[in-house]
């Protein structure tokens, strides 16, 4: 999380309100390698977005390599932040995820700007 740039978070915001329904994980993945990759969503395709990718599946015993691990840590925080275990993240649960992780330094403006 701490890749992802504030000042993008109103993008990211939009991105999640024209989902009703939330993301999936996999769309989860994606778009958030393509604003870490500082591009947003719509500007280019995500460098991969191999979701059903696994530590297990190494079998070499090499480390993952950075895109991997970036993906598979990503993966975790979809499973932290879906609280109500339905499968998809909302726009709430991710703001609220964000500001209880302390990632707004409970600034009231930083806040304001997650949540309205």
């Amino acid at each position: 999380m701490t890749k992802l740039d504030h000042n993008k978070l109103h993008d990211l915001k939009e991105y999640f309100r024209n989902k009703e329904e939330g993301l999936l994980l996999q769309e989860f993945v994606g778009v958030m390698l393509a604003f870490i990759d500082d591009q947003g969503p719509n500007k280019k395709e995500p460098k991969r977005n191999n979701t059903n990718k696994s530590s297990e599946s190494n079998t070499t015993n090499t480390p993952p390599d950075e895109d991997d691990s970036l993906i598979l840590n990503i993966i975790e925080l979809f499973k932290q932040i879906d609280v109500n275990d339905d499968g998809s993240l909302e726009w709430e649960e991710f703001s609220n995820h964000i500001i209880e992780s302390g990632m707004s330094k409970r600034e009231s403006k930083f806040v304001d700007q997650i949540k309205n």
